[in-house]
């Protein structure tokens, strides 16, 4: 099966929680965007409307590669004066509110998603699976978490919180996706075989401009500064260093929750994914899974019943001696940025439908389907077609 054939395979509206206020002093409006992330078309409108980083907010990031709608709060009473039109994205003012739009501040997520290249012979297992959704899904983080995650080098998020702040830069400076472009990549590897010889690397930029100007910056800082690495790292913006800190907190997530499962299921499937491994239940005994369906935790509080509160704490240990972690570090504050909510183990996809199944017009002799559900905020669809497709 194959996921994101092209961007209207996978297709996400947020359910907003935020409420109109004809007298409040926000504008909100709707961003539809594809083809580009959220982040990305965030600065793409302070750009143009010349705004301050913290004059504009959402609830949540959204995959690139998708047709995504969502919210966009904005300080001020703009209106229709803010709607922007752009190649990659629509934003369109809704009304105003008393209150700005904040991360994790919706009711959840709506999916239609399209599953191409599936045999036909399949498509009877699938209706099989689909009850396994009643008994929930492992919760994890999904791939669009870890970006910034170099499978050789690591974690940025690690280094910056071990305080190893010299390979913070050389992950951030030389780990590159496929999807970069080549004068990208090509600079990335420029400066991974010419480390600490900065004169290089800023005659290098010069010889080859493009979109270089913050790493353009920050070499010609740590060439002045006398190797301040820690410095340097203070230059990068700030909701880049939050993006790296909770890529590596939601990997040690995972790597807790899948030691749980291990632990618990009675029937069980292991699928690999940018970072590792996850493992999913398919059958639990009921009494496990009751202790299961209500347990949360993140470092600092675990929120379970006694048992798989044990559980939980043994893999913490498992997981920070892999790591060669502590739990006393992850419960400091770095860099501003708190630890992630409390996550709950497993979610449970609401309204789910199989809408439809047809022959697959971009792979002949396959089928495809169109699923439609909605999740709770910070869940990842592409947990319910790996449970779904086991891939």
């Amino acid at each position: 099966m194959i996921l994101k054939r092209i961007p209207e395979d996978f297709k996400v509206t947020e359910i907003p929680v935020i409420q109109e206020d004809v007298k409040g002093n926000y504008s909100v409006y709707r961003l539809r965007k594809k083809n580009i992330d959220t982040l990305a078309a965030l600065d793409v409108i302070r750009r143009a409307f010349s705004l301050a980083p913290g004059d504009v907010s959402c609830s949540g990031l959204k995959d690139k590669y998708s047709v995504a709608v969502q919210y966009v709060s904005i300080k001020g009473r703009q209106g229709t004066k803010y709607n922007l039109k752009e190649p990659s994205f629509f934003l369109e003012f809704v009304f105003y509110a008393s209150e700005p739009i904040l991360i994790g501040k919706l009711k959840g997520n709506q999916f239609e998603i399209t599953v191409r290249k599936i045999k036909a012979s399949y498509l009877k297992h699938l209706y099989e699976r689909v009850p396994l959704l009643e008994k929930g899904v492992t919760n994890y983080f999904g791939e669009q978490r870890f970006g910034s995650y170099s499978g050789k080098k690591g974690f940025i998020g690690k280094a910056l919180i071990t305080e190893d702040y010299e390979e913070a830069l050389k992950i951030y400076f030389t780990h590159y996706i496929k999807s970069e472009n080549t004068s990208k990549k090509d600079l990335k590897q420029y400066i991974d075989n010419n480390w600490l010889k900065w004169n290089n690397v800023i005659e290098y930029i010069k010889k080859h401009p493009g979109k270089n100007d913050l790493m353009g910056k920050l070499i010609m800082y740590l060439k002045n500064s006398d190797n301040d690495y820690f410095g340097a790292v203070k230059l990068l913006p700030q909701r880049h260093i939050r993006l790296y800190i909770e890529a590596y907190y939601s990997f040690l997530w995972n790597e807790v929750t899948r030691r749980v499962i291990e632990k618990i299921a009675e029937k069980k499937f292991s699928l690999s994914y940018i970072a590792g491994m996850l493992m999913f239940y398919e059958k639990v005994n009921e009494r496990d899974f009751m202790h299961l369906k209500w347990a949360s935790f993140n470092f600092r509080k675990i929120d379970a019943k006694s048992q798989m509160k044990l559980l939980i704490k043994e893999a913490f240990f498992d997981v920070f001696k892999q790591e060669g972690i502590t739990q006393e570090l992850l419960k400091k504050t770095f860099f501003n940025i708190g630890m992630l909510k409390r996550r709950n183990l497993v979610l449970f996809p609401k309204d789910f439908k199989v809408v439809s199944e047809a022959d697959d017009e971009l792979y002949p002799r396959f089928k495809k389907v169109v699923l439609t559900f909605s999740l709770p905020p910070g869940s990842y669809a592409t947990m319910v077609t790996r449970i779904l497709f086991k891939h």
